[in-house]
């Protein structure tokens, strides 16, 4: 857990994003058995977050809100985003 182990957490996002990066799509957040551990990463700052996991859920608002999974994640990133320019343009 990133509140227990913060410096083996950022460990596992770093490696977890190093491997998958070039290939990271929405596929893969709308994935029924992936899903939760990119919920898990929202809750967590990280610079992989803010550099490829919010600019993808961003850029595929209706695909995600229109899906039966993709509709969790959307609500757990509106729960934990803290930046206001990210939420302005989902709101307008």
């Amino acid at each position: 857990s990133g509140y227990l182990r913060p410096k083996l957490y950022q460990k596992l996002v770093d490696r977890f994003f190093k491997q998958y990066e070039t290939e990271f799509t929405v596929e893969q957040i709308l994935d029924k058995h992936s899903s939760f551990i990119f919920e898990v990463l929202l809750e967590f700052p990280s610079e992989q977050r803010e550099s490829i996991l919010y600019p993808l859920i961003i850029d595929h608002l209706d695909q995600l809100y229109l899906h039966p999974v993709g509709n969790f994640l959307l609500q757990h990133f509106l729960v934990t985003v803290e930046k206001k320019e990210l939420i302005e343009p989902i709101y307008q």
